[in-house]
């Protein structure tokens, strides 16, 4: 499961079998999308494995633009 949060709203979409995943995204080349920063992380259930029963991956911060 990925989720993504942009502008303070989230989406969250499964992505590919486990161990990994893929999510193709296109990003339209729209000036207003320089600076934007976009989070993500995925999660997924594993009974036993902690009191909670989930695992989770690092987060990843993404921003879209140039150097």
């Amino acid at each position: 499961l990925l989720s993504i949060a942009v502008g303070g709203v989230f989406v969250s979409m499964p992505v590919g079998p486990p161990p990994t995943g893929t999510l193709p995204l296109t990003i339209p080349p729209v000036v207003s999308l320089v600076a934007m920063t976009f989070a993500a992380q995925s999660a997924t259930l594993a009974p036993g494995v902690n009191a909670l029963g989930v695992l989770s991956s690092n987060g990843l911060l993404l921003t879209i633009g140039h150097l």
